[in-house]
């Protein structure tokens, strides 16, 4: 089960075919271990760094970080949502893209 903060990552934020929800999901587990709540940049240096390797080598290993790119559907549309679902790309594609941005993370970090 997905933590509730990560529930409307799905589809590209909201199933608008943007950044994937394995990558930005990522970018929250680094900001998690290596960010800060403190407003000095030099602070905030190695979770830039993480983040930035860390989109590179997602968007290398899988092609790109747009949902809609990844998975080849429209899910804004209710047509391709549905065809989609029919289809099992999200246990299908999705699972892979989780497996991946967990495999680079644990690389990295």
């Amino acid at each position: 089960m997905e933590p509730k903060v990560a529930s409307a990552f799905g589809g590209g934020i909201g199933r608008k075919g943007s950044l994937c929800g394995a990558l930005t999901g990522g970018v929250i587990a680094i900001g998690s271990r290596h960010g800060t709540n403190r407003p000095i940049s030099i602070e905030r240096e190695k979770a830039y760094s993480l983040a930035s390797k860390f989109y590179d080598q997602f968007e290398k290993e899988c092609g790109s970080v747009l949902c809609e790119d990844l998975i080849g559907y429209d899910l804004s549309n209710p047509d391709e949502l549905q065809a989609a679902r029919d289809s099992d790309v999200f246990g299908k594609k999705c699972v892979h893209f989780v497996r991946k941005a967990v495999q680079i993370l644990l690389e990295l970090c």
